[in-house]
């Protein structure tokens, strides 16, 4: 039985293509510096980013279905059960995972979904303030959890 069901779809038009042509700019310049400089390892790292950066946002799933059942939450087809999850965290747009012995896992969520996903998990998980570092931020919005 559902808790509580969401949807929410992913915009690839929306992905910050400023920002990550900017990035792929700046790493094809270091790219050209290594070559010029005779670090051919350098070079090949520094182009080999850009593109895996492009094709992470480019081939990202574009629609999310999550539920929180009885025993647990699921994404996609992809379910986390309660007792394997540490705790929860909300940040806008996405309900953050803490899984006992493993990392966390970012599930996309709408704005409005906020309230809904706190009600139908506060009598099952502990909600903890999740400190974002700089990584993870960028990651965020670069759409790359």
């Amino acid at each position: 039985m559902a808790l509580y069901s969401w949807e929410t779809k992913y915009n690839k038009e929306r992905a910050p293509w400023g920002l990550i042509t900017g990035f792929s700019l700046v790493t094809a310049a270091m790219a050209v510096f290594f070559i010029f400089s005779g670090n051919f390892l350098g070079a090949l790292l520094f182009t080999i980013m850009p593109i895996a950066l492009i094709l992470s946002v480019s081939y990202a799933p574009s629609h999310f279905s999550g539920m929180i059942t009885d025993t647990g939450v699921v994404m996609n087809s992809k379910g986390y059960n309660f007792q394997d999850i540490k705790s929860f965290s909300l940040v806008p747009g996405y309900l953050i995972l803490k899984i006992r012995g493993k990392k966390i896992v970012y599930i996309p969520a709408g704005f409005d979904d906020e309230e809904g996903l706190r009600n139908a998990l506060k009598d099952k998980l502990t909600e903890k303030q999740y400190q974002e570092n700089i990584f993870d931020i960028l990651y965020r919005i670069l759409g790359i959890h």
